[in-house]
C-alpha cells in the first residue's frame, strides 16, 4: 500500500540535481520498519539496472567513532545483524548520539556523510539515506533532506489473529524516536505503508519507482 502526498515545493536543489541525473532520498520512519529493505529493493531494481545508486547512512560516522569501543568493550560488532544484539546496543548508541548532536546543534552526522553526497549527486547517482530521524535544530536531519532531496516515511504493520483488518503498527522504541517520528511523517514526500507480504512490499517499491522516473526521469 502506498500513499502519495508529493509536493514539488519550489525545491531548487533537486532540480538542479536533475541536471546531472542526480537524486538523493531520503528514508525516514521507526527502527525495524524496513528502511534498509526498501533502499536494497531499490537498488537492484531491474528499472534502475544502469542507474549508478549508493547508499547512505548518518551512523556511517556513528560506526566508525564506536567501533573499537563496541568490540573491545561490549565485546559487539558495532554492524552486527543480530537483533538481539541490536537492540543491547541501541541504548548506546542513542546516548552517544544525543551527545554529539547537543554540541553540534544536529549537524554531526550530517557533515560527517554530507560532502560525498553532494558530490555523488553531482556526478549522477542516486543516493539512499537509509537513517534521517531528526528534527530538533533549526538545520536538522529533516531540514537537509526537505532541501537536498525527497523524504519517504516508511511504516510497517502485521496482522493480528489472521484478520486484515486487525493491524499492530511499528512503534518507536524510544523516546527520541516518539519525538521526532511524526514531525518527520508530517513533512514527508511520499508515505509507504507495508507488511510482510512480499507481493506487497515489491508493489510498493515499483509505485515508488514509477513515481520518481515520472517525475525526475531518471
Amino acid at each position: 500500500m502506498f500513499i502519495s502526498e508529493f509536493d514539488k515545493k519550489g525545491n531548487t536543489s533537486i532540480e538542479q540535481n536533475h541536471i546531472t541525473g542526480g537524486l538523493a532520498i531520503f528514508l525516514t520512519g521507526y527502527s525495524t520498519v524496513g528502511k534498509n529493505l526498501f533502499a536494497d529493493m531499490i537498488q537492484n531494481h531491474p528499472k534502475l539496472k544502469k542507474k549508478r545508486i549508493k547508499q547512505f547512512s548518518f551512523a556511517r560516522p556513528l560506526r566508525r567513532d564506536l567501533r573499537l569501543f563496541s568490540e573491545r568493550v561490549l565485546k559487539i560488532d558495532i554492524n552486527t545483524k543480530n537483533p538481539i544484539k541490536k537492540e543491547a546496543l541501541r541504548p548506546f548508541l542513542v546516548l552517544y548520539v544525543e551527545f554529539k548532536r547537543k554540541r553540534t546543534q544536529g549537524q554531526y552526522f550530517i557533515n560527517g556523510i554530507k560532502g560525498e553526497i553532494k558530490h555523488s549527486l553531482n556526478t549522477g547517482h542516486i543516493c539512499l539515506i537509509t537513517d534521517c530521524r531528526y528534527a530538533e535544530y533549526p538545520k536538522d536531519e529533516l531540514q537537509y533532506a526537505k532541501e537536498a532531496g525527497l523524504l519517504v516515511n516508511i511504516e510497517r504493520y502485521r496482522i493480528l489473529d489472521g484478520s486484515p483488518n486487525n493491524k499492530e503498527f511499528v512503534g518507536p522504541p524510544n523516546e527520541h524516536e516518539a519525538r521526532n517520528g511524526p514531525k518527520m511523517k508530517e513533512a514527508a514526500d511520499w508515505h509507504v505503508i507495508w507488511g510482510d507480504d512480499k507481493a506487497e512490499k515489491q508493489k510498493c517499491v515499483d509505485d515508488f519507482i514509477t513515481f520518481v522516473q515520472t517525475i525526475y526521469k531518471i
